[in-house]
């Protein structure tokens, strides 16, 4: 029997910090839980600036971080 879930995090900042915190919940979801991650399933963040606007490449690399 599988049941839906959704996590819900606070809005991450786009620091050095951001891509430690999505890897430390995959490495807890992996250890703890056994969940099957498929075309019905989807997994999105939100990431802010403290301040100014992210440089075009910036979005795509942290897209790219998350995705693989």
């Amino acid at each position: 029997m599988t049941d839906p879930v959704e996590i819900v995090t606070p809005v991450l900042r786009a620091d050095n910090v951001w891509a430690r915190t999505i890897d430390g919940f995959w490495a807890a979801m992996h250890s703890d839980f056994e969940f099957r991650q498929d075309t019905t399933c989807g997994f999105h963040i939100h990431i802010s600036l403290d301040s100014g606007q992210f440089a075009l490449p910036e979005p795509k690399n942290m897209a790219k971080a998350v995705a693989f």
